[in-house]
């Protein structure tokens, strides 16, 4: 991003992302039978889509694309792949990954998505672990790159941390949603995904977002591999993306939970490894994806530009 107008959520993002790529790089790759791998979850959900989506050797681009695990898999299997980081440091990890893999080192560069202009058009632009750290004209302007980059039916398919969540995890976002009064808003759009019967149901909804005001204060959050120190991390729900989405010239075309949670906060806490078999279980059962996504912390939602 550029620095001369760098937010403090910016430099403290950059800051945090500059020193955790060792820790990063051994999260996407973790196998510990205790812990949910939500990074591979998310990268392979994407690689599922350009199976199913995407045509044959698509050119793809991976913004904030860390230490380059998704871009490397593609990379392997033939396409057009590159990766885009503002942090240094992930950039060198990703290029040692690449070189180790005896792949392509020039895959990967340094640049804010922001100040980037390709030289040719993308056939799909993910953004896995972005949308959290950047503000909310951000992501508008995000969108609307994103549809101007793009290939004609070109996909755009990112991860965001759901809002909706709040509701079920019992912990200080449950009470600041009260505080705000939010908290209504956010249980009649979870009413809706309870009782639908699948995608297709969700999408003919002309259901409009009511939310108000966004959570901007981030809880610290302290896991095996440190603590994320970035005061902002910005939240939404299903429907509020849905139809900036639409806003910005898209057609939504699947939603998908990255992190389905069987237990409460408190009990993934202190029992990791039931956590883990449950939500690996539940994230199997594909006819009750569109049930459970308010009871999973984080979603990636796809669209094609029309």
């Amino acid at each position: 991003m550029n620095l001369r107008k760098e937010t403090k959520q910016q430099k403290q993002t950059k800051e945090f992302f500059e020193g955790f790529a060792l820790q990063w790089s051994k999260s996407s790759k973790d196998t510990d039978l205790d812990y949910y791998n939500v990074i591979k979850t998310r990268n392979d959900y994407v690689i599922s889509v350009l199976k199913k989506i995407v045509k044959k050797n698509p050119i793809t681009m991976d913004v904030a694309c860390g230490t380059g695990d998704l871009v490397i898999e593609q990379l392997k299997m033939g396409y057009d792949a590159w990766g885009m980081d503002f942090a240094t440091s992930m950039i060198k990890k990703a290029q040692q990954h690449a070189k180790k893999e005896k792949l392509s080192e020039k895959q990967f560069f340094v640049q804010s998505f922001f100040d980037w202009k390709p030289n040719k058009k993308i056939d799909l632009i993910s953004a896995n672990g972005f949308i959290p750290y950047i503000s909310e004209n951000q992501l508008e302007k995000f969108l609307q790159k994103s549809y101007q980059y793009l290939n004609n039916k070109g996909i755009l398919i990112f991860e965001s941390r759901n809002r909706l969540f709040n509701c079920f995890s019992y912990n200080n976002y449950t009470l600041k949603e009260i505080q705000i009064r939010e908290i209504s808003k956010l249980l009649e759009e979870c009413v809706i995904f309870n009782q639908s019967k699948n995608i297709t149901e969700i999408l003919k909804s002309k259901y409009k977002s009511k939310i108000k005001l966004n959570l901007e204060k981030q809880d610290i959050i302290d896991n095996k591999y440190g603590k994320v120190l970035v005061d902002k991390m910005y939240q939404y729900t299903p429907f509020q993306l849905i139809n900036l989405l639409r806003k910005n010239g898209f057609k939504i075309l699947d939603l998908h939970p990255n992190h389905i949670h069987g237990l409460t906060t408190g009990a993934k806490k202190s029992n990791p490894k039931i956590h883990k078999q449950i939500s690996e279980f539940m994230l199997k059962q594909t006819k009750l994806h569109m049930n459970l996504i308010p009871l999973t912390s984080s979603f990636t939602i796809t669209a094609k530009k029309q």
